[in-house]
């Protein structure tokens, strides 16, 4: 037998404990006493706003129960007693805080949350994408990303072909903000596939996360190669002015050059010589010092060369 043992009591309730002690010559004498198992508190608790530019002052709203005393720590050296408190965070960062609830028998439980001070940012971004074909449908997929500080409840989702045939759906749901701010989204609508016509690739892209506009648009759209080719799309405007966007879908990433020629077939511009990601590649350039006429594009990846004709004009005063 232990002299000194330790025992768990698994439920709460009252329990009475016999220590029985015996002499080395066999006499015994017993004692009993009653333990006391009490409930635990459950901290918990919310704060609002949940994000913002310092000097940032929180309202923290305390949720625990079966509790009498508090004890909280706001993650910048602040501290408080108060049942709801309120705190201003001075400075940038992200903060950890802390809850601890203590009954009045002195049970406690504590619980931690975080909280961000920085630029309020809003930004959804489209990851990877992917396909299946069944039937003649095309069946779409894409991974949205929040790189945001803020949480997104709700965006718009637009998938796109090559004859410009387009589904737009809306996702109302919560995708937070941080590392858990990645989901896959399955398109609930698919495209036929038209008869006799090559599709040559997709693309998806997000807009209006909470009903705004996405300060970081870069990184909202994504394209895929149907059929493993490599596919060049209409420079736009056409005619421009000055900047001049241009798109290639690359089916893997590789070795790939953008060429600017003029009527004569003189160089003009090399505008990429490089290397390409796989999926959507976007060149935006500004040719301001060009005269007014035809140009020619050309476009060169792996073994396949595609050209494409814009026009320059120059504004009449």
């Amino acid at each position: 037998m232990t002299v000194n043992p330790y025992f768990t009591f698994q439920d709460t309730g009252t329990y009475s404990v016999i220590l029985t002690v015996t002499s080395d010559i066999g006499c015994t004498k017993s004692i009993t006493k009653s333990v006391t198992v009490y409930p635990l508190p459950v901290a918990n608790f919310q704060f609002t706003p949940q994000y913002g530019n310092p000097p940032l002052n929180v309202m923290f709203t305390n949720l625990s129960s079966g509790a009498s005393t508090y004890q909280w720590s706001f993650g910048d050296g602040g501290q408080s007693t108060l049942l709801n408190p309120t705190h201003t965070y001075q400075d940038t960062g992200n903060f950890p805080i802390r809850l601890i609830s203590q009954s009045i028998h002195g049970c406690i439980d504590t619980t931690n949350k975080s909280i961000y001070v920085i630029k309020p940012l809003i930004d959804i971004a489209v990851n990877n994408i992917s396909h299946t074909i069944q039937n003649n449908y095309l069946f779409i997929s894409a991974e949205v990303t929040n790189l945001g500080t803020r949480d997104i409840q709700n965006f718009k989702i637009t998938a796109e072909i090559e004859d410009g045939s387009r589904i737009q759906e809306t996702y109302n749901g919560f995708l937070p903000n941080g590392s858990s701010g990645v989901m896959l989204y399955h398109f609930n609508a698919a495209f036929e596939l038209p008869k006799g016509k090559d599709v040559n690739y997709y693309c998806v892209s997000v807009s209006s996360p909470n009903g705004e506009n996405d300060e970081v648009p870069g990184n909202d759209k994504k394209c895929n190669s149907l059929d493993n080719k490599f596919f060049f799309k209409d420079p736009y405007p056409n005619p421009f002015i000055g900047e001049l966007t241009i798109e290639l879908i690359l089916p893997y990433s590789g070795e790939h050059s953008i060429s600017l020629f003029d009527q004569s077939g003189k160089l003009v511009r090399q505008i990429v010589d490089g290397t390409g990601n796989k999926g959507l590649n976007i060149y935006s350039i500004n040719l301001p010092f060009l005269s007014e006429g035809i140009y020619t594009l050309r476009s060169m990846f792996a073994d396949e060369t595609v050209v494409k004709q814009v026009v320059k004009v120059i504004p009449k005063k």
